[in-house]
């Protein structure tokens, strides 16, 4: 039901995406009491290649892709979220954008250092700073998502996901049946789990 779009520089390998959209949804899950089969991760890449004068991107010089901060063209790593709206919802994203923080770091840099545990902490703790390759640079969350439909459903309120699951029980069932994966994964997962606390 969210949208996270990861935008970086930072050279991400396959493992790395799985390990980030894996601890991302059972965050936003374990926070929202969301279905884990409706929370969409993209990751958009820019391949970053540095000349003595200016750092730019292949996706940049193919799709016309520029990063500015503070009139300044930048090499970033960054989270935009697209999330339903829900009252009082301050401290829950602060919340999400802190552990979300956690998890670049814990993936990016233990993959992708060999230095010492120090070093590692060091870096992280620089983390944010435009010129560290690997930091996440910003996180923004928006509750942007008025309305929508996904896999054929109408979206919930936020909040109500579990009444939604109730009332479309028979529907994810009978898709479950036919073969469709992801409603194979929602039913067992509001069965043996409940919704938000599916571990994957």
């Amino acid at each position: 039901m969210p949208l996270y779009e990861i935008h970086h520089s930072a050279h991400l390998v396959p493992h790395q995406q799985t390990a980030i959209a894996q601890a991302f949804t059972e965050l936003h899950c374990s926070t929202f009491s969301a279905p884990s089969s409706f929370v969409n991760i993209v990751f958009h890449p820019y391949a970053t290649t540095t000349t003595t004068t200016t750092t730019t991107t292949t996706a940049e010089a193919s799709l016309g892709r520029a990063i500015y901060v503070g009139g300044v063209k930048q090499a970033t790593n960054y989270i935009i979220g697209h999330l339903r709206p829900r009252a009082n919802s301050v401290e829950a994203l602060n919340g999400i954008v802190r552990e979300m923080t956690r998890i670049w770091n814990r993936v990016v840099r233990s993959s992708s250092s060999s230095s010492s545990s120090t070093a590692a902490a060091a870096a992280a703790a620089a983390s944010g700073r435009l010129d560290d390759p690997l930091g996440l640079h910003n996180v923004f969350l928006m509750e942007d998502i008025a309305a929508g439909a996904e896999q054929g459903f109408i979206l919930p309120v936020a909040g109500k996901d579990g009444e939604w699951a109730a009332e479309n029980m028979g529907e994810f069932e009978r898709r479950a049946e036919d073969g469709d994966e992801s409603m194979s994964m929602l039913v067992e997962e509001c069965r043996k789990t409940g919704l938000g606390k599916a571990k994957l």
